[in-house]
């Protein structure tokens, strides 16, 4: 009877320890971030039960203290206890691991540290896709958000322009244009449909990963992986438009410009519809035309592109953005708790790094063919006639003025 009471101390004490303390013990506090998911319920396959038995085991009253917490609304003082939970909980289970899986999670944290660094390696660069978006910008936002990386080439305070496209050594690459539509729609087609697969499978990526693990410095925070995929959409949209400001693009025509002598009649209905048609139509034929059948050309390699200060200025804030986003990765996948090795590499890295890689193959496929193959049926977007592509082959700047 005596070592029956023993024991059974022994075990309430053990689990009392495990937990630190009772519920009203937790520390408050009002500004802790609302997971979208109850956390500690959803693991990645790979000594997935493992962590459960533990959860659900010796430190099941922390776990049941969460889902009180969790459950409770925004306002009263069990929801404010949320975030002293889920550190408890997360301490529990640590204590509970044996250290061959800590030594695994261990691993698994330098590869999710290195995350922004190899999938920056396989991205596009910033200027690509600022340089794409003159030509397809609905294309260039997909594949924004299909690749989470910012690749700026340059080191920082040197610059990003659209320039060093140009000398990223992708002339030896072919991609001709060809004079069938249905063989250019269909091609423009497929580009649309990899880059949105891209972005689905970046979001769903994203989500899963703050579901499944814990963030170290941030127990309740599961939105972090997202805001890592989504915020080099910001940065590419600020390089698009100071590319779009600093660049006046020359459109070389073969054609006579309308006669000077056309009835102005922007004032009727008729007349309004009729420009509006027009637009519209311009902005399908510029979306939907893959860049080896184009016949805009780029800048001249004679003309003279004038930077304002505030441009320059902008092009380096694109910069520290790209070196920050690269920081704030490996910041926040170096500090998720509980991930192998073996769903670091195939469940996370192999997932963002096939949607990088498409993107990466859908925008040199376009910027090739932009920057000069020839062929291709040279289809015109404003009305002003119908170049070949050799007309593309030209340098985007070749010299600034201030």
């Amino acid at each position: 009877m005596a070592i029956w009471l023993v024991v059974g101390t022994t075990t309430v004490l053990a689990e009392w320890t495990a937990n630190d303390a009772p519920y009203h013990y937790y520390s408050a506090n009002s500004l802790v971030p609302r997971p979208w998911f109850p956390q500690f319920e959803s693991w990645y396959p790979h000594n997935a039960q493992k962590l459960i038995d533990i959860s659900t085991g010796i430190c099941n009253l922390t776990l049941q203290d969460y889902r009180t917490a969790f459950a409770a609304p925004r306002d009263p003082l069990d929801a404010t206890k949320l975030l002293s939970i889920c550190y408890r909980h997360e301490a529990c289970m640590v204590d509970q691991l044996q250290s061959n899986h800590l030594l695994n999670y261990q691993s698994a944290l330098v590869i999710m540290g290195i995350l922004s660094a190899l999938l920056s390696c396989i991205g596009p660069s910033v200027a690509e896709v600022s340089s794409l978006y003159d030509h397809r910008p609905l294309l260039s936002l997909l594949l924004s958000l299909g690749a989470p990386t910012l690749w700026t080439v340059s080191r920082l305070f040197e610059g990003n322009t659209p320039d060093r496209v140009r000398t990223t050594r992708m002339d030896s690459l072919v991609v001709p244009g060809t004079r069938t539509p249905g063989v250019a729609a269909a091609v423009s087609a497929c580009e649309y449909l990899l880059a949105a697969g891209a972005v689905a499978n970046t979001l769903y990526a994203a989500v899963e990963v703050g579901r499944n693990t814990v963030l170290a410095w941030g127990c309740t925070t599961q939105f972090t992986p997202l805001f890592w995929a989504l915020s080099p959409t910001i940065v590419h949209a600020i390089a698009a438009a100071n590319y779009r400001f600093l660049v006046k693009r020359r459109r070389t025509t073969n054609t006579t410009r309308r006669p000077s002598g056309t009835k102005n009649d922007t004032g009727t209905a008729s007349s309004l519809c009729r420009r509006s048609a027009s637009m519209i139509r311009r902005w399908f034929l510029n979306e939907t035309i893959i860049c080896a059948n184009r016949k805009d050309n780029l800048v001249s390699e004679s003309e003279a592109i004038r930077v304002p200060v505030m441009a320059r200025l902008l092009d380096i804030a694109i910069g520290i953005m790209a070196f920050v986003h690269f920081l704030f990765g490996t910041a926040a996948f170096s500090s998720l708790q509980f991930v192998t090795v073996h769903d670091a590499f195939g469940r996370i890295l192999c997932r963002f790094a096939l949607s990088t890689f498409v993107c990466r193959v859908v925008v040199v496929v376009e910027l090739v063919g932009l920057l000069g193959q020839e062929g291709g049926g040279g289809v015109d977007v404003d009305g002003g006639g119908v170049l070949d592509g050799r007309s593309l082959a030209r340098p985007f700047f070749r010299r600034y003025s201030v």
